[in-house]
């Protein structure tokens, strides 16, 4: 994870190699008196970087730092998570 400078944004990222998998991502280092709102782009489960390499989703969501997030990443894929204070 990095926080963007200047700001309270922070961007998460991940690149996978050959086989799909599944993480899972501990939010704890976000502000534990703040709520966010994290965009999440991810593969589909039918992505395949031979094969079906332009299946992804995108979705938001609140989290806070006692959020733990399992995403799927691809063959091939990867995903990017970009988190923003809510107002």
């Amino acid at each position: 994870a990095r926080k963007a400078k200047g700001t309270d944004d922070w961007y998460v990222g991940n690149v996978n190699g050959n086989t799909g998998r599944t993480s899972e991502i501990s939010l704890d280092f976000l502000d534990p008196r703040v709520t966010y709102e994290a965009i999440i782009y991810s593969d589909a489960k039918d992505a395949h970087y031979k094969t079906n390499p332009q299946a992804y989703e995108i979705k938001k969501r609140k989290v806070n730092n006692k959020t733990n997030l399992k995403l799927y990443s691809a063959p091939g894929g990867g995903y990017a998570i970009s988190i923003k204070k809510v107002d």
